[in-house]
């Protein structure tokens, strides 16, 4: 085999794990599910996970990222081995590019994290159940997020004060619009560093 076709299978491994990790993940989020697979992705998954949740560094409150970075980690090993398979060697534009890909993956993942929950916390808004409104988790949500969200719809209003359902709209707006923005420039930024000639 050779150094070539042994990374590139390298890379497609590392690929088809991260895939394992994230359907773990996943599949984590659904309490009382045990069967055959999610015992099976347990076997295999945990162990690298549970490097990662076990130190509270990751941690934003009740919020868990570990999974981010170690889902992250997979990823720059992965694009690693794809660089070696093409060139044959580690270059500074390849180390330059992996800690890009790995600042911007985190980033990107806690975005989009953080508009999917405002987004559900939007629509249970919209929706006006007591039972949903004012449960203990979405009281706790809005104590972390709520500084967060009135200080963005304030910038926006020109300091007026707003419904709690408009400033959440535009949180979310500003945060997508934030997003596709830092996409394009970072995408901009791996196309210039891999042009770097060492």
């Amino acid at each position: 085999m050779t150094p070539s076709s042994l990374f590139s299978t390298l890379a497609s491994v590392v690929t088809v794990y991260s895939l394992l990790c994230t359907v773990r993940i996943v599949l984590t989020w659904i309490p009382g599910l045990t069967n055959g697979f999610t015992i099976f992705l347990s076997k295999i998954c945990d162990p690298y996970l549970n490097l990662f949740s076990k130190s509270r560094k990751f941690c934003l409150g009740n919020l868990d990222f570990s999974p981010i970075i170690a889902l992250g980690i997979l990823a720059i090993l992965s694009t690693l081995f794809q660089g070696l398979s093409v060139t044959g060697r580690i270059t500074l534009s390849i180390v330059l590019f992996l800690i890009v890909k790995m600042t911007w993956y985190t980033a990107s993942s806690v975005l989009n994290i953080i508009t999917l929950l405002l987004l559900i916390r939007f629509i249970v808004v919209l929706v006006k159940r007591s039972q949903y409104t004012n449960s203990p988790f979405w009281s706790k949500f809005d104590y972390v997020v709520n500084p967060f969200i009135y200080k963005v719809a304030r910038f926006f209003s020109g300091g007026k004060m707003i419904s709690y359902r408009a400033a959440l709209l535009i949180t979310i707006l500003c945060i997508i619009s934030v997003s596709i923005i830092l996409y394009i420039l970072i995408s901009q930024l791996g196309i210039l560093i891999m042009h770097i000639p060492f």
